[in-house]
């Protein structure tokens, strides 16, 4: 059994993500913001031994607030925005080596990430302030691309460990835990 597909072979893998959110987050100084790590799913089937194709799910959180002063008529308010983003798609890897324990891969990621955001808002006045809820990547639903390149170490013939660098949503860098079936 190669570590990359085999024709029919399943691979399952779990990882924890890490994206620009924080960085981009902590951009504009005056909000606390935080992130929690993406938690990544990738279940791949061998099309053959050089090509696998797979469906793949991402989630991450992202929490923002600020308390602060209007200079238009001396309010003070204060908001807390919460923005859960998902991201389903597939993926088509290329493998690059023929080994047993080793996998090389690149590949593409076509998904689709919607987001679930909650904003909270607390005035001492009459003033309205409008709260921008677009955290990262708009609260717009929209499709994504993201090119990946990645290997994994198998230990035994069920049992592995992975990394990933993404270049695009939803995530920079992926490690975790993978699992071969059949």
């Amino acid at each position: 059994m190669l570590a990359q597909q085999d024709k029919n072979q399943v691979s399952i893998s779990l990882g924890a993500a890490s994206s620009l959110a924080s960085t981009v987050l902590n951009l504009g100084g005056n909000e606390n913001s935080s992130t929690t790590p993406a938690i990544n799913i990738n279940a791949d089937l061998g099309m053959n031994s050089k090509f696998s194709l797979g469906l793949t799910y991402c989630f991450q959180n992202f929490k923002t607030s600020n308390v602060a002063y209007s200079n238009y008529g001396g309010i003070n308010y204060s908001y807390i925005i919460n923005q859960n983003r998902h991201n389903a798609g597939v993926r088509f890897l290329f493998h690059f080596t023929q080994k047993k324990d080793i996998d090389f891969y690149s590949g593409l990621r076509l998904a689709y990430m919607f987001n679930d955001v909650k904003t909270d808002f607390v005035s001492s006045g009459s003033y309205y302030y409008n709260v921008n809820s677009n955290i990262i990547g708009g609260s717009k639903n929209r499709y994504t691309q993201q090119l990946v390149v990645g290997g994994k170490y198998y230990w035994n013939e069920t049992f592995g460990v992975f990394s990933e660098l993404g270049i695009g949503f939803p995530y920079a860098f992926n490690v975790g835990l993978g699992m071969r079936l059949n």
